[in-house]
């Protein structure tokens, strides 16, 4: 199996956390109600300790009620040292959106996208080790292409990680382009 970047999919689930908290959504937990979900906190506390500035304007987003705004910018300046543009911040935004409109709780939306990029990183993991010929990203979309595309399928536990990948279209939105960068970037 290839690498995984895990800051990556930090920073994409502190990016929709963000939005979520900008917009006053709250996920339901064990204990009650939490508006700041563990990524965002991990991603707040991370930046906080490397840059003081940074921590200054968290606090003062905060107190002038524009929750969420300093993350996403973050987040969005280091999406664009890797080549991610505006677009794929578009797709989280709309996605959380759309959630909301539609009254979804942050629990369930953090829950399916984290089975997705689990299964993500699962089925494309064993199916890029077969594409050695391609590069990265010729093999993550031929990859994404398959799941996404192809009826041949057969097991329950691989249709249920495939479901899962397709669920980020068919519920979330996301179109076949951001998951197969989503998922290019998962393992770059």
């Amino acid at each position: 199996m290839k690498k995984i970047n895990s800051n990556f999919i930090l920073m994409v689930n502190a990016y929709y956390q963000a939005e979520a908290y900008s917009l006053g959504m709250i996920a339901s937990g064990v204990f009650g109600q939490i508006s700041i979900q563990s990524e965002l906190e991990t991603f707040r506390n991370y930046i906080s300790t490397h840059q003081i500035k940074l921590q200054e304007l968290l606090l003062k987003a905060e107190s002038s009620n524009e929750l969420g705004k300093i993350e996403k910018a973050t987040i969005a300046y280091e999406f664009e040292k890797i080549n991610l543009n505006h677009l794929f911040t578009y797709e989280i935004e709309n996605s959380i959106e759309n959630f909301k409109k539609r009254g979804g709780d942050m629990t369930s939306y953090r829950i399916s996208f984290q089975l997705a990029t689990d299964s993500i990183i699962g089925l494309v993991g064993n199916f890029v080790k077969h594409f050695d010929h391609l590069s990265l990203r010729e093999s993550t979309s031929t990859s994404i292409d398959s799941i996404m595309n192809q009826n041949h399928w057969t097991g329950e536990n691989l249709l249920e990680q495939i479901n899962d990948i397709r669920l980020l279209k068919t519920v979330y939105g996301y179109t076949d382009h951001w998951i197969k960068e989503y998922t290019f970037q998962i393992f770059n």
